[in-house]
């Protein structure tokens, strides 16, 4: 019994919970109304992806008087998990009551940066500063909350604090630098480069200096050896972000062929009361969310994961991948899938009756987007390609998310499987797919801006035109850039011939940027 235990500790220690599974048999025979045992069963459930289970178990053990505070953090983040934001803060909340240490505080901020409750967020991260200065996580979770909200000045000086304190550096001046609206004076360029200089051989950390380099590199004007450094940092992160382009071009032609016949669909009128914003990064989507989300129906929602885990709760039900289940699902099974998403995002119809879903990945999803939300929009937010991948090129990502941005080859190619693909959705979805061109948005806003509140089946209103007054938490690497008046941002030129070769790959002769309702198709059949 003993034995059993250890393991059972080690291996969820070890976060193991095939071995947890097996370690904890004995000890459940022994005790199956054990709180301990139910807590471990729980985090095994989480760990092997049995969400419902996992909450049942957590909630079961949390009825009881003698439940350790430590039960409620994780019932948290299974609520998480399931969607259930509310609950999930509820939850933290209850930990952080019972605990009231500075990690209880940093675990609640986390899971409001998590949930999109920034206020919350920053809140829990001062409260846990308060009990504990030198919390680096928790500065960086406030330097972090305090941009989303748009209190730039505030946010700089947070990054700067942890600078001079020497609290991973790298990520401090990454934090400032991402910012893009911060300028370094000449003392603290060259402490940037002193800080270059004296990086270990950890890529990530010295792509990190290396990204922030470049950008005040090229805030100054010095643009080849802003390159230089730009050529280094993707150079350091594909040693560690590794990326397939032609399994990524496999997928896609999967995805067209899966939608290419015909396909069943939700009921027509599902899914009217969500906006989806798609393409690539860098590509002036959060100013299309901006502009959406200053309308008094609008709801901006950022990036949320409810579509990709939509689908992925069907493959596993099915037994099988995406997207080769699509053939065979029927109306009801798109009507069940588009109200669990509609359930999934309630929270961001609380205050308005429209919300945006700012997902970029979902253009490779909006073949199945349609089909279980028939009366969703989507938007294609289109930026010229050479400064759609130089931008892209000059960002770094969070980890794992956009791994073709490191080479300027991938981003080429990734590029054109986007544009393969989306040209079958705009030929298939009659008024629903719309390409909002960043560069027409920019020159010729008040047209552009009716045109799309009239694609989205929305009235016109004024304030859509000055988005930079919007207060809305943004999430992105433009949440700082969305809050100064629209104006055109083309970089590639500053880099001339250097781009020359990722403009042959893309052969932009053949890219076409256009804002257009396209034809209808009537292969998609509505559900009853």
């Amino acid at each position: 019994m003993q034995r059993a235990l250890r393991e059972l500790d080690g291996s969820l220690e070890r976060r193991d919970f095939v071995a947890a599974q097996r370690a904890i048999v004995v000890p459940l025979a022994h005790a199956p109304a054990d709180l301990g045992l139910a807590i471990a069963m729980g985090r095994i459930h989480h760990g092997l992806g049995r969400v419902a289970d996992a909450i049942g178990e957590f909630e079961r053990a949390t009825t009881s008087d003698a439940c350790p505070p430590v039960a409620f953090k994780y019932l948290a983040h299974a609520q998480a998990d399931a969607g259930r934001a509310d609950e999930a803060v509820a939850s933290m909340r209850r930990f952080v009551e019972a605990d009231r240490s500075a990690a209880a505080w940093f675990a609640l901020g986390a899971l409001g940066d998590r949930v999109a409750d920034h206020d919350l967020a920053l809140g829990a991260a001062r409260e846990c500063l308060n009990r504990a200065p030198s919390h680096d996580r928790a500065r960086f979770l406030a330097a972090r909350s305090l941009t989303i909200l748009g209190r730039l000045d505030a946010a700089a000086a947070e990054y700067r604090e942890l600078i001079r304190a020497r609290s991973d550096v790298s990520s401090a001046w990454f934090g400032l630098l991402d910012m893009k609206t911060v300028t370094l004076d000449p003392a603290e360029t060259q402490a940037l480069r002193s800080d270059l200089d004296r990086a270990g051989n950890d890529p990530i950390e010295k792509a990190k200096l290396q990204f922030s380099l470049g950008r005040a590199l090229e805030q100054a004007g010095a643009f080849d050896s802003s390159f230089e450094l730009l050529v280094a940092a993707n150079e350091n992160m594909r040693l560690t972000a590794p990326w397939n382009a032609a399994r990524n071009s496999e997928q896609v032609d999967r995805l067209r062929e899966a939608f290419d016949g015909p396909v069943h669909a939700a009921t027509p009128d599902l899914g009217a009361e969500v906006i989806f914003i798609v393409g690539l990064p860098r590509s002036g989507s959060s100013l299309v969310e901006q502009i959406l989300s200053s309308h008094s129906r609008v709801e901006g929602a950022n990036e949320l994961n409810d579509i990709e885990a939509v689908i992925a709760l069907e493959s596993s039900r099915r037994g099988a991948d995406f997207p080769s289940w699509v053939g065979s699902a029927s109306s009801a099974d798109w009507t069940r899938m588009g109200q669990m998403y509609l359930a999934r995002t309630a929270r961001w119809r609380i205050r308005k009756p429209v919300f945006t879903d700012k997902t970029l990945e979902n253009w490779k999803y909006a073949g199945a987007i349609r089909a279980m939300l028939p009366a969703s929009r989507i938007v294609d937010s289109r930026r010229d390609a050479v400064e759609t991948c130089l931008s892209c090129f000059k960002q770094l990502f969070a980890p794992g998310l956009v791994n073709y941005s490191y080479s300027l080859d991938d981003l080429a190619d990734y590029w054109k499987d986007y544009v393969r693909l989306t040209a079958a959705w705009q030929a298939r979805f009659a008024g629903f797919y719309r390409i909002q061109s960043y560069e027409a948005l920019v020159a010729h806003p008040a047209g552009e801006i009716a045109a799309l509140l009239d694609f989205c089946g929305l009235p016109f209103e004024e304030a859509c035109l000055r988005p930079q007054e919007n207060l809305r938490a943004v999430r992105t690497a433009s949440s700082a850039q969305v809050r100064s008046p629209m104006r055109p941002t083309a970089h590639a030129a500053s880099y001339a011939a250097r781009l020359d070769r990722l403009r042959r790959r893309l052969d932009v002769s053949n890219q076409q940027h256009t804002t257009t309702r396209w034809p209808g198709d009537s292969r998609f059949t509505g559900g009853q």
